[in-house]
């Protein structure tokens, strides 16, 4: 499908441009995987190089098995372990986007 990263998202009060979880709510389930799987392709393309797992301290090898979170890069397990520890505080609207990212399948 080809997605850019412009085309869900939306300028905040700061002038910022952030996730529009209206649209991306609104993709079908593959699509949503699709979409942030090119993000995550695009992450770890501009840093050159592996990230390594805030959670395990491992390297993430592949993008289909990275998640960021609050601007940690995590494993999908990881990612799992640590959101399910914090959903009930992260507020409403990062909690939209963050249950989007807990329901993929790559």
């Amino acid at each position: 499908m080809g997605f850019m990263v412009e085309t869900f998202s939306v300028e905040n009060s700061s002038g910022l441009l952030v996730a529009d979880i209206v649209g991306l709510g609104s993709l079908s389930e593959g699509e949503f995987n699709e979409w942030y799987l090119a993000q995550m392709e695009d992450y770890v393309g501009n840093r050159g190089k592996d990230p390594v797992c805030n959670g395990c301290s491992e390297s993430v090898e592949t993008s289909k098995d990275l998640r960021r979170y609050f601007g940690r890069n995590l494993h999908s397990d990881c990612f799992m372990d640590e959101y399910s520890r914090e959903r009930d505080e992260v507020r409403q609207a990062d909690r939209d986007y963050f249950d989007l990212v807990a329901r993929i399948t790559l």
